[in-house]
């Protein structure tokens, strides 16, 4: 047995921190700690399972996400302790054994590459998503972060959805369902119509970015199941605001984005009724914002 150089003690405890890291107990077996480097590995699996299982059963609302928090915690504890014990563990070692099968770098480089491809496999119930535009205030601004649930939920009146517009690059775009498959929609000088009636909408103030001066008219609109949301619209005369009646295809949902003069939305060709297939997944919570004061705000808090 001869004494590891300086290099080769720091390149096997570099690799087995990033094993640990990468996954909680695989830094350790690689050390040849064996008994305390499965159970780890066992116990990551779990959380591993657990968090996957509360992003597929739950809705992304604020104590599950802080559920799902913990859980990434602890494991992220579990591997800096696991890489921890590895490194010293190797980094104490006064010879340099004969390497074993279970020290190889291959190996090592493998069981990386296997967990990546495993873990590509595994479905998430939870997307997170980018604000970038100012098309639905007052609901949502610029510099927010939303997570949808992206469980196949069918969307219905209000839900403010994720989804995708075919094309040779494809978009996310986030808007709110008015209108279902089947039904009937229209807009009057700003009023949605749907099936004949007209929908509830009350004056509710002056809304102002943060930072701007500028303030316009913001309205309470009532959806036919009786959920409620904010919205701007500075004019009702505006071309966008009046729109004639048209029916919603099977499969397909009526988008509108809650800042109605300044929305890319079902009323134009571009974007269109939008397919349900299209749709990612259903916003539910603010999950970051610049505005800390927003952060984990569930979306239906707006109305």
């Amino acid at each position: 047995m001869t004494e590891p150089s300086f290099g080769r003690r720091l390149g096997r405890s570099v690799w087995a921190a990033a094993l640990s890291l990468v996954f909680p107990g695989l830094g350790q077996i690689y050390a040849g700690l064996w008994r305390g480097g499965a159970i780890l590995l066992c116990v990551g699996v779990a959380l591993s399972l657990a968090l996957r299982a509360i992003t597929l059963l739950l809705p992304p609302t604020g104590g599950a996400i802080g559920v799902a928090a913990g859980v990434m915690l602890i494991e992220l504890a579990l591997g800096v302790g696991s890489a921890a014990i590895a490194v010293r563990h190797l980094w104490r070692l006064s010879v340099r054994p004969v390497m074993p099968w279970r020290q190889s770098t291959w190996l090592a480089g493998g069981v990386v590459v296997a967990i990546g491809i495993a873990s590509s496999w595994w479905d998430f119930g939870w997307r997170a998503f980018s604000i970038s535009s100012g098309s639905d205030l007052p609901t949502l601004r610029p510099c927010d972060q939303v997570l949808a649930d992206a469980r196949g939920l069918a969307p219905t009146h209000g839900d403010m959805i994720v989804f995708t517009v075919p094309g040779p690059t494809e978009t996310n775009y986030i808007k709110r369902v008015i209108a279902l498959p089947g039904e009937r929609v229209a807009l009057r000088a700003g009023r949605v119509v749907i099936d004949g009636a007209t929908l509830e909408r009350v004056e509710d103030g002056m809304f102002a970015e943060p930072g701007q001066r500028r303030a316009q008219p913001q309205y309470r609109e009532t959806m036919p199941n009786g959920t409620r949301h904010r919205i701007l619209v500075a004019s009702d005369l505006e071309p966008g605001e009046t729109m004639a009646e048209r029916r919603v295809p099977a499969g397909h949902v009526f988008v509108l984005g809650d800042n109605r003069d300044n929305s890319l939305d079902s009323r134009y060709p571009a974007i269109g009724f939008v397919a349900i297939p299209d749709v990612v997944g259903i916003a539910r919570t603010i999950h970051w914002s610049c505005d800390r004061a927003r952060i984990l705000r569930p979306l239906d808090a707006e109305g």
